[in-house]
């Protein structure tokens, strides 16, 4: 029975983690995206971790790899990231399923 109960407390700690990385993941787009609209194309790494300083550095870097992996940021030098049309929907799909962050 303790085996049960030792999964049952790893499956809900990566239920946690996932919950904490999609969150993460809707602050960068929504970041990303407001930065767009306001006419800066992308922002640096630096800008993001700034911006999101709740989050631990490594969620933040799972988060961009994930958004990067699903086409839905892009980043050319591996320092700046801007939004794809694709990250746009997303957002937009988030947004008004209540999920962004």
């Amino acid at each position: 029975m303790n085996h049960i109960i030792t999964f049952m407390v790893k499956e809900s700690n990566t239920e946690d983690e996932n919950e904490i990385l999609r969150k993460v993941e809707g602050i960068i787009l929504d970041k990303l995206l407001a930065a767009k609209n306001a006419g800066t194309l992308s922002l640096n790494y630096q800008e993001i971790t700034e911006q999101i300083s709740s989050a631990h550095p490594e969620d933040i870097d799972t988060a961009l790899e994930n958004l990067i992996a699903q086409a839905l940021i892009h980043s050319p030098d591996g320092e700046n990231y801007y939004i794809t049309n694709d990250g746009i929907n997303e957002h937009s799909k988030r947004k008004s399923e209540g999920t962004l962050f």
